[in-house]
């Protein structure tokens, strides 16, 4: 988890058609992209869009 000062976030995502803010997204140093998504306050969390999407596809295809 990365600790951020309290500033204004750039580069937010918000869903498509609310507009609800999901995240911001950012590039590491190394090339990969990045949801970097807000705990409270002063905590932050950087998930990978590789891990966020296999996540999201496997909870898709559990079997009910």
């Amino acid at each position: 988890m990365a600790e951020c000062p309290n500033k204004k976030a750039d580069n937010m995502v918000y869903s498509p058609d609310y507009h609800v803010p999901i995240g911001q997204a950012i590039k590491h140093e190394n090339g990969e992209y990045y949801l970097r998504v807000k705990k409270d306050k002063l905590t932050f969390e950087d998930i990978s869009i590789s891990k966020l999407l296999s996540e999201i596809i496997q909870i898709a295809d559990k079997k009910k």
